[in-house]
């Protein structure tokens, strides 16, 4: 509307590996392992364009993280407790995006962040965005996403450092005047 913007994003990543620990030389039994991994992120934020021309903003918002964790170990004789344990971590952060035209249709999708709260977080993205109608637009591009929390002695996860980074292909959906 006008100068201002709204957006949100909803990320969810879900890994799972599966292992036997052996211990060669010993009467130890193997020890078959499972891990499953999961992460959502989520981000509420609002935009303010500076430079109409330039197609600049200043944008700023709240990003939730949860990582949660569950690991499954085992002998032939004993299943031991399953570990699991999860964190959410509330980040506040500010940032730029830059979405200059390249054409009528096409534009430069880049942004970058730093945010801060439950623990110091980072977001850097570039792509391009094809539009083919004024509505909606196709994007593709490559992101980087780093979150650091640190000690709580009442979280099951004391701490954490991940990177997550890798292509984006996308929809985005536009409302106002372009």
């Amino acid at each position: 509307k006008g100068r201002w913007g709204a957006f949100s994003d909803l990320n969810f990543v879900g890994l799972s590996t599966e292992a036997d620990f052996t211990f060669p030389g010993t009467s130890l039994p193997t020890i078959e392992g499972e891990l499953d991994l999961a992460h959502t992120t989520s981000e509420a934020r609002a935009s303010y364009l500076v430079h109409e021309r330039a197609r600049l903003s200043v944008m700023g918002g709240v990003r939730t993280y949860t990582l949660s964790t569950e690991l499954e170990l085992s002998t032939p004789n004993v299943q031991l407790t399953p570990i699991d344990v999860s964190r959410t971590s509330v980040n506040g952060f500010a940032g730029v995006t830059y979405r200059p035209e390249i054409s009528p249709r096409l534009s430069l999708l880049s942004r970058g962040d730093i945010g801060a709260g439950g623990g110091f977080t980072w977001s850097a993205m570039v792509g391009l965005e094809f539009r083919p109608r004024p509505w909606g637009g196709l994007v593709v591009g490559y992101k980087a996403f780093g979150i650091d929390v640190g000690s709580d002695e009442d979280e099951p996860v004391r701490e954490y450092d991940v990177t997550y980074y890798g292509p984006v292909f996308g929809l985005n959906f536009h409302f106002g005047r372009r």
